[in-house]
């Protein structure tokens, strides 16, 4: 086994505040590589040790200072997860600033993008390029007093003289340092606060379950490097996941879906060679994609088929289930390279506190946020005793193991009584190439449907073979299509219930978009407004 007594981790206690944490590691790790990122100028990969980020950090904390913010006041970011996103955090953390992380593709949904920035009041908004800022212009009467910051003009906004000793106005633990965004399937705004107790006690917690050498090195997808700066080891931020190659990472935290997209790279490409070595070719494939170091590969915000778990541990690349909520800090379970079950999402982490009422998870930790921002009937609704409700269905095994059955509003009661969470049966669904996104209706019906989006190649190819013509909307309501998709489904879920069986289909072609209200953020189906999209479609095949 490595060594690791080369590093000096530090806890929550010593750190206290997420500036703190930074200023230590600085003077602990001076010269270790603190982040590996992608300079559009050098056209390059380069390394940043701890010392010379503290300086970029110092320069950053020059330019906000000329914008006369005041401690306590909120700034925005609405960039994709980066070093600069980091560094920008850390400069603000310094100053006392209150940072509001904000979805890119809220762009797509100028309403939920300007209730947002109403919502929150930000001051300044760090947003990618052109094109967002000039969306944000175009309504410029509505945001007067907004100072707008471009990332890819962001030199001239950095001083060139600036005060080389990094500002500390942060001391109190449980000063609110940064509020985010929950994911808004209901289409209710709510953000939640966390202070710089919630955030450090929760990447404490998670490192207790995790093992780590001084040459680790973590790509962190959804953004973070306070696990990482805490435990002693380097971040990374890939151009492309093709550049994950160059990055060797150790461990990769994700949502679920890079490794959706990972697994149908890989099998599209199988099936066009028509290679019947495919299953060998495809652990290679995985574990080349990843490059070759890859010991932890988390996910979260949603669920894996066991199909694509399985492939992923069958090729020596254990994909470890997450759960958690913005609401707890955010990691409330997790399954361990020791301990994976992969249809669970793991145990609870050290020191949180969990029970089931009626099926619902409730959470009890220091991770637990303040509250929500401008909204106390929302918190006390969502907090009571102490206890966080998370809204979610689960059930526990005698080991401890956490299994996710579907959000409390989602559950469909069908005619006959029968409960059912339809997220994993879509799941399971959209394990077939086929059907790029799913949705499964039944609610106070005798029988189960779904909404199916088909894959555009897939469905092209498809057509060819029934001689059908794939840009005619009336080939969609084929007969002899229907029992072919039905057929596939059916073996998709074989190992399913009688009463999980899907009936009948409705089939698309029109992808759900976030730009069209009927994704979330974070990509989650908006529930109620898709069914009102094809409420007469669903009316018909129930007929």
């Amino acid at each position: 086994m490595k060594e690791k007594n080369l590093r000096k981790e530090i806890t929550t206690k010593e750190a206290k505040t997420l500036f703190c944490l930074f200023n230590l590691r600085v003077k602990y790790s001076p010269d270790k590589i603190a982040f590996k990122y992608f300079d559009k100028k050098e056209n390059k990969y380069i390394e940043k040790t701890w010392q010379e980020a503290a300086k970029v950090v110092a320069q950053w904390q020059g330019a906000l200072k000329k914008e006369n913010l005041s401690k306590g006041e909120l700034v925005g970011l609405m960039i994709s997860t980066s070093y600069e996103r980091t560094i920008f955090e850390l400069a603000a953390s310094g100053l006392g600033l209150v940072t509001v992380p904000m979805p890119i593709n809220a762009i797509d949904s100028p309403s939920y993008m300007f209730s947002m920035l109403e919502y929150t009041q930000v001051k300044l908004l760090l947003v990618q390029n052109e094109l967002q800022e000039g969306i944000l212009l175009s309504f410029k009467d509505r945001l007067k007093s907004l100072r707008i910051i471009r990332l890819d003009k962001i030199d001239t906004w950095l001083p060139q003289e600036y005060d080389i000793e990094l500002s500390n106005m942060t001391s109190d633990p449980d000063e609110l340092t940064t509020i985010h965004y929950t994911s808004g399937t209901s289409g209710k705004l709510k953000g939640a606060m966390l202070s710089h107790r919630n955030i450090l006690s929760n990447a404490e917690a998670i490192s207790h379950h995790i093992s780590v050498y001084d040459d680790d090195i973590a790509v962190t997808f959804t953004g973070g490097s306070i696990f990482p700066m805490m435990m002693d080891f380097a971040t990374a931020f890939p151009k492309t996941i093709d550049d994950l190659q160059i990055i060797n990472p150790t461990h990769i935290v994700s949502a679920n879906r890079l490794y959706e997209y990972v697994y149908e790279h890989i099998k599209i490409r199988g099936l066009e060679n028509n290679n019947s070595q495919f299953d060998q070719i495809r652990a290679e494939d995985i574990k080349t994609i990843f490059g070759n170091r890859l010991r932890c590969g988390f996910y979260a915000g949603g669920v894996l088929p066991s199909e694509i778990t399985n492939t992923f541990i069958e090729a020596g690349l254990p994909l470890l289930g997450c759960y958690g909520q913005a609401e707890a800090g955010a990691v409330i379970s997790m399954n361990t390279p020791d301990d994976n079950n992969p249809l669970s999402v793991g145990k609870p982490l050290n020191g949180i506190d969990i029970k089931i009422e009626d099926g619902e998870l409730l959470v009890k930790s220091p991770g637990v946020m303040v509250g929500y921002w401008k909204n106390p009937s929302a918190t006390e609704a969502t907090i009571k005793d102490g206890w966080l409700h998370t809204g979610d269905i689960f059930r526990i095994d005698s080991k401890g193991h956490l299994f996710f059955i579907g959000r409390k509003s989602d559950i469909i009661v069908t005619q006959n009584g029968d409960k059912i969470s339809p997220l994993h049966i879509e799941a399971a669904i959209k394990a077939d190439l086929l059907f790029d996104q799913a949705m499964v209706v039944g609610k106070n019906r005798p029988f189960l449907t779904a909404l199916l989006v088909l894959n555009k190649e897939l469905w092209e190819k498809m057509a060819e073979s029934l001689k059908l013509d794939p840009h005619d909307p009336l080939a969609l309501k084929d007969n002899a299509l229907h029992n072919i998709i039905l057929k596939r489904i059916s073996k998709t879920l074989i190992d399913y219930p009688d009463y999980v069986k899907i009936e009948r289909v409705t089939l698309l072609t029109e992808e759900w978009r976030v730009g069209a209200g009927l994704l979330t953020t974070s990509l989650k189906l908006k529930r109620e407004e898709i069914y009102a999209k094809y409420e007469e479609e669903i009316r018909q095949i129930y007929l």
